[in-house]
């Protein structure tokens, strides 16, 4: 269907255009384009005769509302319109939000890539502000220059017919069309090992923006730039994992570095660096992960003040499955607790203490089984009260690194028992300090973070972390 469009206040800009309304003063310039012999007959009119015929037809540009003038150099060369698809002839778009683009260039301006460079501002615009589902586009078979156009642009053919023109021809013509899917997966392409160091400051810059990045984050005090290099390098040495550059208004925009565990069918990233374009990446990565890998559970995480990005994930259809407090604790600083009695490490003798309290994290990704599998890179501590555990606490362990360790959770058999927490937390950070870690992580909510703080830990943000599984159909379970 021809969704409502309404062009009356909406200025883009690009490289070297800028795309306005139009306006009555733009008579003379428009009248000294259109009144050229070989501009209109390329979309089927004739040279205009007269100011007084190019009046009417600018009077019906405003009124009309759908409309853009091309400006370059501060004069008008050009018109863009939005205009009204053939409902009858394609019924199959009946369900579909979409309409038909149509152009005209300036003889002097023709040749210098002016055309594709506005279709694709528009072509953005109508997908990503107006909210098309589909935009077709059409030439007559002879109209080379206006069939690059469209394919630089990325549409594709779709149907071809006649009609008969405003000169009275009877033309042939090609139909095109593009779809928001294909136009989201046009967007994201591979990074190339030479092109790694022309993109990686410009991603670790993002990076350390909140509002621009994902989790995990470079704001904490603690990641370096060389962190992010190495991490980032790993891409190409991996088969789970890729980085893919984002493209947004014709240029580089991010990358995302995603990764995934396939027998767990999990995807989640290890950078996530958009300077603009937030949603249209979000929605241009989940459009990657269903061709790829549909069925998948996709993971993302993202400070909890890039707004932008929880709103996109949130309409489109993602459960907000955890929003914590990131909290950082520097060891040169730290000054160790007193040691706690009644603490226990976890083996695979006795792991039943920690499972019985485990069991029910069923939402986490390292459930009792997965840390069990994997203990020995675990450390474990149960808290005792009357031979009964009545804690537990549970971190990696990295003996290559000791930059930093992370704490993955705290469990009770009931509620919160804040004299337990502390007795668990000054047994993993006195450990932890022994051993030589600069630096401990742990994310908790509200219930913990009073004395979280307590213990030494400073909060560096709020983490926000969403779950869809992606289905081939763009669904969700």
């Amino acid at each position: 269907m021809n969704a409502p469009i309404d062009l009356s206040n909406v200025v883009l800009h690009t490289e070297r255009l800028t795309l306005r309304p139009w306006r009555q003063e733009d008579l003379e310039d428009f009248f000294a384009y259109a009144s050229v012999d070989g501009v209109g007959q390329m979309a089927g009119w004739k040279p205009h005769e007269s100011k007084e015929e190019s009046q009417a037809i600018l009077d019906r540009f405003i009124a009309g509302k759908k409309t853009f003038a091309l400006e370059l150099d501060g004069r008008a060369v050009g018109s863009l319109g939005v205009e009204e698809y053939n409902e009858e002839r394609f019924p199959e778009f009946a369900d579909k939000k979409c309409r038909e683009i149509g152009y005209v260039l300036a003889k002097d301006c023709w040749g210098r890539g002016l055309m594709p460079e506005a279709v694709r501002e528009v072509i953005r615009h109508l997908f990503e502000d107006a909210g098309l589902d589909l935009i077709t586009c059409g030439y007559y078979v002879w109209n080379r220059q206006s069939k690059r156009v469209q394919e630089k642009c990325g549409f594709t053919q779709y149907a071809t017919g006649s009609h008969k023109n405003k000169l009275g021809n009877v033309e042939q013509d090609v139909k095109n069309i593009l779809t928001r899917e294909n136009w989201l997966a046009a967007m994201l392409t591979p990074l190339e090992p030479e092109e790694f160091d022309r993109y990686v400051d410009f991603a670790y810059y993002l990076a350390l923006d909140t509002t621009k990045s994902g989790y995990p984050t470079y704001t904490d005090g603690v990641k370096t730039r060389e962190d992010f290099v190495e991490r980032a390098r790993k891409a190409f040495s991996r088969d789970n994992e890729e980085i893919l550059l984002f493209r947004h208004g014709g240029r580089v925009a991010g990358w995302i570095h995603w990764y995934i565990l396939p027998e767990d069918r999990y995807i989640d990233t290890c950078s996530f660096c958009i300077a603009e374009g937030m949603r249209t990446a979000i929605e241009a990565f989940v459009a990657f992960v269903r061709r790829r890998f549909p069925g998948n559970d996709l993971f993302l995480g993202f400070p909890k003040e890039n707004v932008e990005a929880t709103a996109a994930l949130e309409a489109l259809g993602f459960e907000l499955i955890e929003e914590s407090y990131n909290n950082v604790l520097d060891f040169a600083s730290y000054q160790p607790l007193p040691e706690p009695a009644d603490v226990v490490p976890i083996t695979r003798e006795n792991y039943g203490l920690f499972a019985a309290l485990h069991e029910a994290e069923t939402d986490m990704y390292w459930n009792t089984a997965r840390i069990l599998a994997a203990l020995d890179g675990w450390r474990v501590l149960v808290a005792l009260r009357d031979g009964e555990a009545a804690g537990a606490i549970y971190h990696r362990v990295w003996d290559d690194d000791l930059s930093m360790d992370e704490i993955f959770g705290v469990d009770f058999p009931g509620d919160y028992d804040s004299e337990v927490f502390r007795e668990l937390m000054a047994a993993v950070l006195n450990a932890e300090k022994r051993r030589g870690v600069e630096h401990m992580v742990f994310f908790d909510d509200d219930t913990t973070h009073a004395d979280t703080l307590a213990c030494g830990f400073r909060c560096v943000g709020q983490y926000v972390c969403f779950r869809k599984t992606i289905e081939a159909d763009g669904g969700a379970s």
